[in-house]
């Protein structure tokens, strides 16, 4: 059961009973048990209901690690959510007495909440009830709960009211769920209360669903940890409690309720939050943004403080450094004036300078006064380690990782604690992400041991981390304002074998030729196994990168510095030579990266470097911790940009010549180039053959119409709503319009020149309306009716539009036949030739189709060679089952009744009946039924058969009993005459009654006289079997042809003339037993008169099988692919499933006849023609 019904079934009243670890609560449905499973293995998540502590979510941490090698993105274009968000809240805010007033930014007004909104109570106090038992078993959480409750109510951020002056029916109600939050680290808050409007009421919507998501007017981490590094002083500090000292609109404070008590005797309280919400979607939003508004009503008084939150504050974080320590200080003064302005107040003081720390007490700085003794402070700052007395940025691996638990889990929770947002150490970070990908390439189980090679390389990477020392680097990089020249500095390298990546440096060079160069940011990519690139490139992947990377810190530091010159370093003199040769003649994918280098560079100058010179190929090909700390090239750059003197001249041109890949092939000197221009007549004419719906069709023209009405002018009202019935009406006629003008083009000419019309519309006396529409022009002036009948839009037989409207109007009205069909078009359009376009374009709907559907025909083949052989009779023999019957265990009352079942025989040559009553219909009666058949009439050779399993069955078990007396030496003899004269059985394809059909044919005959006799009759298995021997006589009596053409002679030919020498239902014959008689001629009269009924059975008999009873004539062959309904008899023909012809059979004339079939799921089935329906599709009819 998911978590939102669970809460909805709870009931308040619930006991206080404990059974060990499980516990006993009651619902709507009763009291249930829940709790804790034992079990060996521990589960891979551990959920604690209302109450989290600050450790990371593995996949949060893993997305934060690959976020931070994102460049960040100068210019976002906003939402139009943003947009309606700050137009509210410039609508909206107030500041009165200190304090900003906002409202909630809503999608709908308030008073039209609650219908959105519904009943929020019952599932908040469910949560509160959940919550309450839970604090109560952790007294020490609980006593920090309280605290933060009453402080939040002292505080005036909250205050209790009386709920049931709420109409929940009607008024603007939503109330929070809250729970905690535990911050072991936390030196000011352990215990944070946190709140959920994301709660689903009972109409499946939050708070948050409701709320507008508006942006964050604040820079990103990248550029105020940039501007932190210029400038010797600094502080830190934060705003306290910001989001709690925002008030809300009271119209909107309804939306924020809480519920509350301190002991479960005591009644539920209502808090009512007065201020900004955290836990709220719009909360960061509207908290960053009045400070922001801080800074448009007093920034001209404040111009320092401005700057600060304009560009050095992240949220509630303030990260702020300057080279004037007077400068400082006066930032200081103006920070917390004009803070005051809003109620702000900070804390959390923290700086390298005494003097801006002299008159703050030790309570609302970082350290207290031991800590200030010791040698270094480090603090957090934006996720980074700062040691804020020896002003230098620290770094050190995670110590908590477990070599001795190695899994695919601890491997990305642990690689995922790396959190370098500047790059500081990305030669290190890059082979974490190759052990990281190798990971994911194996799709192994969370929990799982990576591969033997992978986890060796995970430790000895590990081992390498443990050993590192911490890695210490100023923060400051110094620059005097008599600096001669201040550079930005970029590198790219990109290799194979790990990935590509690009690192920036910031040179100073002073008055006296010295040279400070410190490494400001980098980036890192590895390559991807899906698609791998080639050197080249990878190499402008990292050009690229590089591009993106020192234009955003340019930008950035341009707000504190005076950047002299950009310079970009690499060492591919591929890129170079692309990046000096023309875009046109690029190919597409260097082409579109060539372009943005050079539109981001412009301004920027692009050189070449030896690889070993090249700090950006420590990032391609990573390094090892313990060698990152001392590497001069890693933190300061090659050697040469030591000298002070050093001039960056442009040696992209003085390179050796190399050949450039990837570009366009130019046709050689000695050819000429031809340009052939042509022009479409029909753009639109194509347009249309791309949809196969008249209504898609439609709406794509309407908002190409629509876009062409936007852009005309500005002045004209801009259309964006959904489609109007007059915009879809227009495109429709423009379709039509289109298609006349190319099926109608002569006409309409002969019109506009006022010419006489020839062709089969000439009857109609067309005109063309305002529109441009060919219309009929009739007799029906005068008439009543509507225009649009009078005069009908003439419709074109060949238009593919034409097609699509019959065929939608055929669907609408659920697929109506031809003639209602064409009296509702012709209420709007004229067809030509319309019944038979109609009856054309109906017969290939599929849904007609399957209610009617034929079987496939072909012309009916020639007998096959077993029916038209003499032979002795039941040498070529047919089989089939018919049933089953009732039948009864003896003669007595109330006798148990079984099935019965008649297994019939035919000769194929004869047509003598052979019947044999079954008990059931496994393989073992038939093969009973088959013996008796064997010990009466002789040994068949071979026997044709349906796809009964029991018929299948005995086919496998006659080989199986074959190779039993293959294996016997005893009976070699016999063994031999089995093999000659081995019995083979043939099956025809399922479903294929007309492959089998003399047996079918015995089949029908038996069951016309058992219905007659029977009746309701339930016999027993002797009764029944006499009269089955019975009517196998009546059928072997019955005539095949007569005996001569005499018209006196009215005897005939039989079955039983094969059999017994004459009918078997025929009148004795005269006793003649005492006449003496040779026996010699005797028997040559028997042999005579046998021979005489096989000549008739030549002369006659044969005769009349000559002629085709059905499938006269001959259709195209069924072929392989195409795709066909197999009939079902026992579903309904909408049911049927579709398959696609798999194989064919031809027959000795070439007509196929049989065919194989693959069905959806991949099985293949054997069917006649007569078991599959050929679908009207084009392909099939072609």
């Amino acid at each position: 059961m998911g978590a939102d019904i669970f809460f909805q079934i709870l009931l308040p009243s619930q006991p206080e009973v404990e059974l060990q670890s499980n516990n006993l609560v009651n619902t709507k449905l009763g009291y249930i048990i829940g709790g804790t499973i034992l079990q060996q293995k521990a589960p891979d998540n551990k959920v604690t209901l209302f109450c989290s502590t600050c450790n990371n979510n593995i996949n949060d941490e893993i997305k934060n690690f690959f976020e931070v090698e994102k460049v960040p993105q100068a210019y976002c274009e906003k939402l139009s959510e943003h947009d309606l968000a700050e137009d509210i809240f410039q609508k909206s805010v107030k500041l009165n007495n200190n304090k900003f007033q906002v409202d909630i930014p809503l999608k709908v007004p308030i008073s039209e909440v609650n219908s959105h909104l519904g009943n929020s109570f019952d599932l908040a106090l469910h949560r509160f009830l959940s919550l309450e038992k839970r604090l109560h078993k952790n007294p020490l959480l609980l006593t920090e709960y309280e605290k933060f409750i009453q402080e939040y109510v002292e505080l005036g951020h909250g205050q209790y009211i009386d709920f049931q002056t709420y109409d929940l029916e009607q008024d603007p109600v939503y109330f929070l769920p809250h729970h905690a939050v535990v911050n072991e680290f936390s030196k000011t808050t352990r215990t944070r209360v946190v709140f959920d409007a994301s709660m689903k009421t009972n109409l499946k919507v939050s708070l948050n669903d409701l709320m507008l998501n508006g942006s964050l007017p604040q820079k990103e981490l990248f550029d105020i940890i940039l501007l932190y590094r210029i400038g010797d002083f600094t502080f830190s500090t934060d705003i306290q409690k910001m989001f709690r000292n925002v008030l809300v609109n009271p119209e909107h404070a309804s939306l924020q309720n809480i519920l509350w008590r301190s002991h479960p005797s005591d009644t539920i309280q209502c808090i009512r939050l007065n201020t900004v919400t955290y836990g709220m979607k719009s909360s960061s939003f509207l908290a960053t943004r009045c400070l922001l508004e801080l800074t448009d009503r007093f920034g001209t008084d404040y111009p320092l403080a401005s700057f600060i939150l304009n560009n050095c504050t992240y949220i509630d974080d303030i990260l702020y450094s300057t080279s004037d320590k007077l400068e400082l200080l006066e930032a200081k003064a103006q920070l917390e004036a004009i803070l005051q302005k809003g109620g702000f107040r900070t804390h959390k003081w923290a700086s390298n300078s005494p003097d801006i720390l002299s008159d703050i007490p030790y309570s609302e700085q970082q350290f207290n006064e031991l800590e200030l003794q010791k040698d270094s402070c480090t603090m957090k700052a934006l996720g980074l380690h700062v040691d804020i007395k020896n002003d230098c940025f620290t770094m050190s691996c995670p110590n908590n990782f477990d070599n001795d638990v190695v899994t695919k889990r601890s491997i990305l929770s642990y690689i995922a604690r790396f959190y370098d947002p500047m790059g500081f150490v990305s030669p290190i970070i890059v082979k974490a992400k190759v052990i990281l990908q190798k990971l994911w390439l194996d799709k192994l189980d969370w929990n799982a041991v990576p591969p033997a090679a992978v986890k060796e390389e995970w430790l000895r990477f590990a081992a390498d981390l443990f050993a590192m020392d911490p890695i210490c680097f100023n923060r400051n990089i110094p620059v005097p304002k008599s600096a001669e020249a201040v550079q930005l500095i970029g590198f790219a390298d990109a290799s194979t074998s790990t990935g590509y990546g690009c690192c920036v440096y910031l040179r100073v060079v002073d008055k006296t030729g010295k040279v400070n160069i410190a490494l400001l940011c980098s980036k890192s990519r590895i390559n991807s196994h899906s698609k791998p690139l080639t050197i080249p490139r990878l190499e402008l992947n990292a050009a690229l990168l590089l591009t993106h990377l020192i234009k955003r810190t340019h930008d950035t530091l341009s707000l504190k510095l005076k950047i002299n010159n950009v310079y970009l370093f690499t060492d591919s003199m591929i890129v170079l030579g692309w990046l000096n040769t023309e875009i046109i003649n690029l190919q597409a994918y260097v082409a579109n990266r060539v372009k943005i280098i050079k539109e981001v560079s412009s301004q920027y100058q692009w050189q070449y470097i030896n690889t070993k010179e090249n700090p950006a190929d420590l990032i391609s090909r990573g390094m090892d911790p313990q060698e990152i700390a001392s590497c001069s090239l890693w933190w300061h750059g090659p050697s040469f940009l030591q000298n002070g003197k050093y001039e960056f001249s442009d040696n992209s041109q003085n390179l050796p010549t190399v050949t450039l890949p990837e570009l366009k092939k130019v046709p050689p000197s000695g050819d000429q180039l031809v340009t052939l221009s042509t022009q479409v007549q029909n753009d639109l004419f194509e347009f249309l053959q791309k949809y196969s719906d008249i209504h898609k069709m439609t709406r794509v023209m309407a908002y190409v119409l629509r876009f062409c009405n936007n852009i005309k002018t500005k002045n004209n009202k801009t259309l964006l709503n959904y489609l109007s019935s007059e915009e879809l009406t227009r495109a429709l006629n423009l379709i039509i319009k289109q298609e006349q003008y190319v099926h109608f083009n002569q006409e309409i000419k002969n019109l506009k020149q006022n010419r006489d019309i020839v062709g089969p519309v000439k009857s109609l006396h067309p005109f063309l309306d305002d529109q441009g529409l060919l219309r009929v022009g009739g007799r029906l002036q005068n008439s009543q009716i509507p225009y649009e009948q009078k005069h009908q839009i003439i419709l074109h037989k060949e238009s593919k539009v034409t097609e699509l409207i019959i065929r939608s109007e055929h669907q609408r009205l659920f697929h109506a036949g031809p003639k209602l069909l064409l009296s509702i078009l012709n209420q709007k359009y004229w067809l030509i030739n319309a019944m038979r376009q109609i009856k054309k374009i109906t017969h290939k709907c599929l849904v007609c189709f399957r209610m009617k559907a034929e079987s496939a025909k072909q012309l009916m083949g020639s007998l096959p060679q077993q029916r038209v052989t003499a032979c002795k009779p039941f040498l070529k023999v047919g089989v089939d089952f018919a049933g089953p019957l009732p039948v009864k265990n003896s003669r007595i009352r109330r006798s148990v009744e079984t099935k019965g079942y008649i297994c019939v025989f035919v000769c194929f040559v004869t047509k003598a009946v052979h019947l044999e009553l079954s008990s059931d219909l496994t393989t073992d009666s038939f093969l009973a039924c088959f013996k008796r058949l064997i010990a009466r009439r002789g040994l068949p050779s071979e026997v044709f058969a349906d796809n009964g399993t029991n018929f299948r069955g005995a086919a496998n078990q006659l080989a199986d009993l074959y190779r039993l007396h293959a294996a016997s030496e005893h009976q070699m003899r016999v063994q031999s005459f089995s093999a000659q004269q081995g019995i083979r059985f043939h099956f025809v394809p399922s479903y294929s009654p007309v492959f089998a059909g003399l047996a079918e044919a015995a089949v029908k005959s038996t069951k016309f006289h058992l219905k007659r006799i029977l009746q309701k009759l339930v016999l027993t298995y002797e009764q029944l079997n006499t009269i089955l021997v019975q009517i196998e006589g009546i059928l072997n009596s019955r005539p095949l042809v007569p005996m001569s053409s005499d018209i006196n002679d009215f005897s005939y030919l039989t079955p039983g003339h094969f059999l017994t020498g004459s009918a078997i239902m025929s009148y004795p014959e005269k006793d003649i037993s005492d006449l003496p008689t040779n026996r010699l001629k005797f028997w040559k009269v028997c042999e005579h008169v046998k021979q005489c009924f096989w000549s008739i059975w030549h002369k006659y008999y044969l005769n009349s099988l000559q002629c085709r009873s059905k499938w006269h004539s001959s259709v195209p062959n069924v072929t392989e692919g195409m795709l066909v309904i197999l009939r079902e008899p026992n579903c309904p023909p909408l049911h049927w499933p579709l398959a696609r012809v798999s194989k064919v059979f031809p027959g000795k004339d070439g007509k196929v006849r049989a065919i194989e079939v693959t069905a959806p799921n991949g099985k293949t089935y054997m069917r006649s023609l007569s078991g599959i329906c050929v679908l009207p599709l084009d392909d099939n009819l072609t």
